[in-house]
């Protein structure tokens, strides 16, 4: 993370002012790794949706103590993921996710309710972002991502026999990546 954060840092032309150092905000807490480089915050959360959420609750709560206002911030996700049908290198821009059963939408249990929050993303910003990865020679494509609670048994890595490909097929018919 302290190697992006300087690396964002040279693409923003952010200048850190003299005695200013880039140092891991959050340090002392075993739950993320927390830069900010300017107008960025760039955070490692570990693995799963577990671990995003209270992320995210986090640092909503942070920035409304800062008096941003939430609609005006953009987040980005930027992580590793197979793909079905994508050369390997191809970075997904995602236009939506999708659980693991192909909803696009979250179900958090919430005080005895069931609470679906939709899972679309911005067409606007999806669409400057492909056009952007188009410019620098970015093999990139727009598809929907699956997100689960259980990394191994939720995309199906560790439970089909070797050539096993019947999990292929929802995929194929709806146009996943």
């Amino acid at each position: 993370m302290e190697k992006f954060a300087h690396y964002m840092v040279d693409q923003l032309k952010f200048k850190l002012t003299p005695g200013q150092t880039l140092y891991n905000i959050s340090k002392g807490s075993d739950r993320y790794v927390l830069y900010k480089m300017g107008p960025i915050i760039s955070v490692s959360h570990g693995m799963g949706i577990p671990s995003l959420s209270i992320l995210i609750h986090e640092i909503l709560k942070l920035l409304q103590h800062a008096g941003c206002d939430p609609s005006e911030v953009v987040f980005f996700r930027l992580g590793t993921s197979g793909g079905l049908g994508l050369d390997a290198g191809t970075v997904v821009i995602s236009e939506a996710a999708v659980d693991g059963i192909l909803r696009s939408y979250m179900e958090i249990p919430t005080l005895g309710l069931i609470i679906q929050h939709p899972a679309k993303l911005d067409d606007a910003l999806n669409k400057e972002l492909l056009q952007i990865s188009e410019e620098i020679g970015c093999k990139s494509e727009l598809g929907k991502t699956m997100c689960t609670y259980d990394f191994y048994e939720g995309h199906v890595i560790c439970c089909l026999a070797p050539g096993d490909t019947r999990h292929l097929l929802p995929w194929n018919q709806g146009g996943y990546s």
